[in-house]
């Protein structure tokens, strides 16, 4: 009890000190510094509101601070961003299978000694994904680590992809 009553006096004084900080923000930015607020609380990974969907593409995402975005956010980042760089982490076999329609091939397990080719811009937007989002995790915490800075991750993977499959 003492435990959950620490958890909300911390949650309390983080909703306080991000509504102070908040009232000097726009529109645009709240959004995501409540989800920040949020997720610190909750030590999750933040989850862009769809109403922010709007931001995706001017807002690169704070190193260690990796944005999970939806299918509809997803499609939208696509078609808004120049350029994106779309990542499937899985297998080669994975990948042959069905993958999002652009995306390139870099499994996890070579991701670290063949990123820097595909991308060397580590400034570029990149939309990484695997099968259900825990593989595209690990690849984006290699990414942070190598120095890429706006780098977005399709929550629950390609199981969440509504839009078409290349096969």
């Amino acid at each position: 009890m003492y435990k959950k009553f620490v958890q909300m006096l911390v949650f309390a004084i983080l909703m306080i000190v991000c509504s102070a900080i908040l009232a000097a923000c726009d529109e645009e930015q709240m959004a995501y510094m409540i989800d920040a607020a949020n997720a610190a609380a909750a030590e999750t990974v933040p989850v862009v509101e769809e109403s922010a969907t709007e931001t995706l593409q001017n807002e690169a995402p704070a190193p260690r601070a990796p944005i999970r975005i939806s299918f509809t956010q997803a499609q939208s980042l696509i078609y808004q961003t120049e350029n994106i760089i779309i990542i499937d982490v899985r297998t080669p076999a994975e990948f042959d299978g069905g993958h999002i329609e652009n995306a390139i091939s870099l499994p996890l397990n070579d991701m670290q000694n063949t990123i820097i080719d595909a991308v060397s811009d580590k400034n570029q937007t990149i939309l990484i994904y695997c099968q259900s989002g825990n593989r595209s995790q690990v690849a984006m915490d290699i990414l942070y680590d190598l120095g890429y800075t706006v780098v977005y991750e399709l929550e629950g993977g390609i199981l969440a992809w509504l839009g078409n499959i290349v096969r």
